[in-house]
Order: structure tokens, then sequence, then C-alpha cells
């Protein structure tokens, strides 16, 4: 990578900081409340610092990896705090059972007021939102948004594209690329690593890209290193790539792509039902898809692939 610079950004939340913004929060909304999140990105782990600073007495963070569902969390929560507060937060961890979004209706059922916080499209329910789930936490808190959160909302809803609309130089991109790597699990040893076998990869990369689409087939490194490094230094910070495995296919870039592959029934081109599909991003800068087959036995073929490619490079 290119020498980085001097970043401005600090994700520390000062003791001074919180007292400033004291005068402001809704309290109410801090004190009875009942906070439901994971910490498995940077938006949700700066989520977590915010309402940790401002010593929210009830708060269950999740264990869960990218993927959370609420199914999987309710036989942690400790349901004596539903008799404490008015209402709950649920940031990021969507219901998914056999009877809809019912497991979600157990808050409601004990008298709770339910908000949902996110803004992402799962397969099972549609809950995009033209804020991302850090700016719509802060908005209920009353939580001025300072330089950093700005920009970890802005990375997690619009990514590199959106830091670069938001003038962010490439130190301050990193930096914020980091803070969100790390939250995910990565440790800054293995960031490092994967980073320093950019420059081969990139040159064999080159080589299968068709037009403006990169194709990632079993790469050498994590994707989200090589999207990082090509969205720097791209136009706008916009790069459209797919990455291909014998039992998915993920893409980032273009908006309008990404809208026509979340309407495609997948069974019509073979697969069970039951399949995944989700997607999510910035409408009018770059988006995400990922799709995967239901069963372990079904694999996603070259013609499949092909027909993918052939999609997305329509609206390139």
């Amino acid at each position: 990578m290119a020498s980085l610079g001097k970043s401005s950004i600090t994700f520390h939340i000062s003791d001074q900081l919180v007292e400033k913004n004291l005068r402001k929060i809704d309290q109410d909304i801090v004190k009875k409340s009942w906070f439901i999140l994971p910490c498995n990105d940077g938006e949700a782990k700066r989520a977590c610092q915010i309402l940790s600073a401002l010593k929210a007495p009830y708060v269950h963070i999740s264990k869960q990896k990218w993927g959370a569902i609420l199914d999987k969390e309710l036989d942690f929560l400790d349901w004596s705090i539903a008799k404490k507060v008015k209402r709950v937060f649920v940031f990021e961890i969507p219901g998914k059972n056999s009877a809809g979004m019912n497991c979600e209706d157990i808050f409601s059922k004990k008298g709770l007021e339910l908000i949902i916080i996110d803004h992402h499209y799962y397969q099972w329910v549609n809950r995009y939102h033209e804020d991302s789930s850090l700016e719509q936490l802060c908005s209920w808190l009353k939580w001025p948004l300072n330089r950093a959160d700005e920009a970890i909302s802005v990375n997690d809803r619009s990514y590199i594209p959106g830091l670069c609309r938001l003038g962010l130089q490439h130190a301050d991109i990193v930096k914020v690329r980091n803070f969100d790597l790390n939250a995910q699990g990565f440790a800054a040893s293995y960031i490092s690593s994967q980073r320093s076998k950019l420059p081969r990869i990139l040159n064999k990369l080159e080589e299968k890209k068709q037009g403006d689409l990169w194709i990632l087939k079993n790469p050498e490194i994590e994707k989200v290193f090589i999207l990082e490094e090509l969205a720097v230094t791209a136009d706008a910070g916009i790069v459209h790539m797919l990455e291909v495995a014998e039992r998915k296919l993920s893409f980032s870039g273009s908006p309008k792509a990404v809208d026509y592959l979340l309407s495609l029934d997948y069974c019509e081109y073979g697969f069970k039902p039951g399949y995944v599909c989700y997607g999510g991003g910035d409408g009018s800068l770059a988006k995400f898809w990922g799709f995967r087959p239901k069963s372990s036995r079904e694999l996603v073929k070259p013609k499949f692939v092909n027909t993918i490619i052939g999609f997305i490079t329509k609206f390139l």
C-alpha cells in the first residue's frame, strides 16, 4: 500500500465528550431501555462503546458473529430485565423462525415496545433503511455524531465509496477499515500479513478481469482486503467485484445490479427452496449481494456463474 500519512480520526470516547453530550441525551431512552446487540463489526462495536460511555444499565451484547439471529439469542437473555424497562432495542439481530417473525413478538407479549434497529435486506425480511444502524441508534439516544461516529456509520452503510465522498484521506480510510476489521475478529498481525500479499495477487486478478468486473475465484487472501485496496485508488472508491466459490457467490458494486440479483427467484435456476440470499448498502453509491444454496450438496456451477456475470455486466 502507498504511504498512508497521518490520521486525524480517534475512536476514544473521552469523559469530556460524554459530559458535553449528556446535556442533549434522552435519559429515558438510556435508563429505561433494554439494548440487545452484537459486537461483530465496527458499527456494532461503536454502538457498544457509546452505550457503555452513557452507562446504560440494561445492555446485552451477543457473542454471535456475522449472521446473528434473534432465535439463537433468546435463551441467553436475562428476562428479569423486562420488568424494569419500557422498551427493547434489537440492533441487527433479526428474528427468523418457522413461524415468520414471531420470536420478536415475545417482547411485545411482555409489555415492551419493540424498536428494530437495522438497515439490511435479509431473505426473509427487508429492513433496508437509508440511515445506518449506528445513525439510527444515535438518533434515538440524541447522541451527536462526531467525526469518528460519522465515518464508522458511512463505512458500514456505503463502504469506501462513502468514505471517499465524506472527504476522508487515505490514512483515515485505513484507520476506519482497521476498526471494522478488528471488531470482526481480525487480529492486527493477520491484517498486516494479508495486505503484504496484495501486490502479487492484484497482478493475477487483472488478467481475469471482465471489463469493469473483477472476478475472484478461491483467492489466496480474504476478499475484503482485495476490495479495500482496489477501492482506495478507484474512481469515487467504487469497485465492481464478484467472488466465486463452490457453494456461494457474492458481489459488491453497482446498486442496480444488486437490486436485480435480489429480485431473482433462484429456484428457476435449479436451486432448492431455502437458499440464502441477502444484500444491503447505499443505493446512491454501491451495494452488496450474497447467495448460498440451502444444501451442502448443491454447488454453484460454472454455467450459473456465467449467467450471474452476464446479469451484472449489463449494468456496468
